[in-house]
């Protein structure tokens, strides 16, 4: 790293030195799931629930998934939703739309939808979000999940590993988060 400069605080995270220890960075990161189904109220904003802590450092949650966070800075939110067709089969296309607030107020162009239809059973909506998390005006802001679907025949659904098999249980939904700066 000897000579590269600049204005971004670099050095100060990585250092100069070429001293030969290693650099020590200290970023804030959490990760979430959930292990039940999740029902939405058709039209309505229904929040996702994010009852399990996996690993976290500066970013927790309760229950209800409310995140919260220790320190300010700009944070990567990766969101992974197992949404099932209830049965008996759909007879139609059903959508499914995810956003995130901040403070229970929907940030502006965070919808992300997906359309399982009527031949397919299970989907996952997998969606990235880079969040600011500053001071307003003095606490920093809550992060919340929410979701809402079409029709009746959509959940989030857990899923647990067939008896005897190999493979994990599938979590009805899972978030990581980590400070990118």
């Amino acid at each position: 790293m000897e000579g590269y400069k600049d204005n971004s605080g670099f050095n100060a995270v990585f250092g100069s030195s070429g001293g030969g220890s290693s650099p020590t960075i200290s970023r804030d990161f959490g990760s979430f799931h959930s292990e039940q189904d999740q029902v939405a109220i058709v039209g309505n904003a229904n929040q996702v629930a994010l009852e399990i802590t996996d690993t976290s450092l500066g970013v927790s949650t309760s229950p209800d998934g409310t995140i919260s966070f220790t320190n300010e800075g700009m944070y990567l939110v990766n969101i992974s939703l197992q949404l099932t067709h209830s049965l008996p089969p759909a007879t139609s296309n059903d959508y499914a739309y995810v956003w995130i607030a901040q403070n229970g107020g929907a940030l502006p162009q965070t919808t992300r939808q997906v359309v399982l239809n009527q031949n397919i059973r299970e989907g996952v909506l997998s969606v990235s979000y880079l969040i600011s998390v500053y001071p307003f005006p003095t606490a920093l802001p809550t992060l919340e999940i929410y979701w809402t679907t079409s029709s009746n025949n959509l959940l989030l659904a857990y899923i647990p590993a067939p008896l005897g098999a190999v493979e994990p249980n599938n979590p009805s939904v899972m978030v990581n988060i980590v400070q990118v700066f």
